[in-house]
């Protein structure tokens, strides 16, 4: 039985060419669940940094316990931003290769 991917709401399956058919049905699965953990985690780790620098060279002059908390609003706010944008990018290649499997005749439409 072969194996049926919507895209745009409309029926693809592999045509009958040579093709890795298993990594390339990976790599669709792969960005079709991508949750943009990976890309939340490095925005989280930047803000954390720039949060850290920050508190260092500003420590005498501001009120810790205010600024503490506005910079973990700041390092949540980053995380989610990383998030949305690794869904995003996900995304935009999985469309981009949806479009280059059907340009080069590897998905074909069934009718």
């Amino acid at each position: 039985m072969p194996i049926v991917l919507h895209v745009n709401k409309r029926p693809y399956q592999f045509a009958n060419k040579v093709i890795d058919k298993k990594a390339c049905y990976e790599k669709i699965n792969r960005y079709r669940n991508e949750c943009g953990c990976a890309s939340g985690a490095i925005f989280m780790t930047i803000a954390l940094i720039i949060l850290a620098v920050y508190l260092t060279m500003h420590w005498k002059y501001l009120d810790l316990i205010s600024y503490t908390l506005t910079g973990l609003l700041f390092v949540f706010i980053c995380t989610a931003v990383g998030k949305l944008f690794g869904m995003a990018i996900a995304k935009i290649r999985l469309s981009l290769l949806y479009k280059s499997l059907i340009e080069e005749r590897y998905l074909e439409l069934i009718e």
